[in-house]
């Protein structure tokens, strides 16, 4: 079995998406479960809209979902947090990845290392 399986992105990598595809996936990863294949499902990059989709079908519970999240958004606003407070209020682990900013394009890449911010916050 597999600790964790996730869908990876709301839509496929043209960008198309639709909530009966959102179900579908779900429900295919639910058998997995149910099958003893994987101990916790889980979404990436869901909002709060996308994740809907599949609470109304779903009989295994979302247990994460993971979004990039670190310091260095904390000035980017409301869409910066991903629907942070719906998923705390679900019961949906909100787990960050990339924390470091790592696909940040250069010379960025490096500011949560190295830059003026975390300078200043570990002053």
């Amino acid at each position: 079995y597999v600790d964790f399986l996730l869908i990876p992105s709301p839509a496929d990598n043209d960008g198309k998406g639709s909530p009966e595809m959102r179900r579908e996936e779900w429900t295919a990863m639910e058998g997995w479960a149910k099958q003893g294949k994987a101990r916790a499902l889980g979404i990436s990059h869901f909002c709060s809209k996308q994740a809907e989709d599949i609470l109304s079908i779903s009989t295994v519970p979302i247990a994460v979902n993971q979004v990039q999240y670190h310091v260095g958004m904390g000035s980017a606003g409301n869409l910066a947090t991903d629907d942070k407070a719906f998923f705390n209020e679900k019961g949906i682990l909100y787990q960050s990845f990339s924390p470091l900013c790592g696909p940040c394009d250069p010379p960025h890449n490096k500011e949560l290392i190295t830059g003026g911010l975390v300078s200043r916050i570990g002053a």
